[in-house]
């Protein structure tokens, strides 16, 4: 393959929006490679990527395959966050668990449980924004200065999920006024009120440790697990 045809198909990849290093792999592996296989040698790439735009369905249909892989990668890197959450809960990191737990319990006996749950949702939401941005903001800098043909991460996206889940139950908390219903009912439920707090904050945060790892991590899928 001449560099002016991996130009060529470099072009067809951004004018659909293939701008991700995964989904940009994929599709390229996949192009290049029926080119090459090709039955009839004298089809040059142009003939050929619109022969692969149809055998896709189209516009339309390139639209959905897209789509749909990059929730099968964002379904994917998810489970990688989730394997990494289950170590928390087995020896040795279960230490790590424990400690978290006892830090929490801790300060549930200086201030009012709603707080220590507040701001756990606060500090670590909001470290997960900045980290989050300077991640895709070294990525893209990086892809930049080498060149490269795409500027983004499937993996990057997919495993911000402590920001969502922590704006969720921020705007939740606020939503239902837990501050005042905790205040109210501590004196009578107070026991319950503190262990839902323990075990609230502490998921959380080792939720939030598991996305840690799995950015920090150097893993990329492959096509065939996913």
């Amino acid at each position: 393959m001449t560099a002016k045809e991996e130009k060529i198909i470099s072009v067809f990849m951004k004018d659909h929006r293939l701008l991700f290093e995964e989904l940009y792999a994929e599709f390229y592996d996949h192009i290049a490679s029926s080119y090459e296989a090709r039955a009839d040698k004298s089809q040059d790439i142009n003939a050929h990527l619109k022969q692969v735009l149809k055998d896709f369905g189209g516009e339309d249909g390139m639209k959905k395959i897209v789509w749909g892989r990059q929730k099968a990668y964002a379904r994917a890197y998810r489970k990688i966050v989730f394997s990494h959450f289950k170590t928390y809960f087995r020896w040795p990191l279960l230490m790590t668990t424990l400690l978290i737990s006892i830090l929490i319990f801790q300060l549930t006996q200086v201030f009012q449980p709603y707080w220590v749950i507040f701001y756990t949702l606060i500090a670590t939401t909001g470290y997960s924004v900045l980290s989050g941005f300077r991640v895709i903001i070294t990525y893209r800098r990086s892809c930049k200065t080498l060149k490269l043909p795409y500027k983004s991460s499937l993996k990057n996206e997919a495993i911000g999920y402590p920001v969502i889940w922590g704006s969720f139950l921020i705007n939740i908390f606020s939503a239902m006024n837990l501050r005042e219903l905790v205040a109210n009912h501590f004196d009578t439920h107070g026991n319950l009120i503190i262990a839902v707090t323990v075990v609230l904050s502490t998921l959380y945060m080792v939720y939030f440790l598991a996305a840690e790892k799995a950015y920090k991590s150097e893993h990329k899928l492959k096509v065939d697990l996913i």
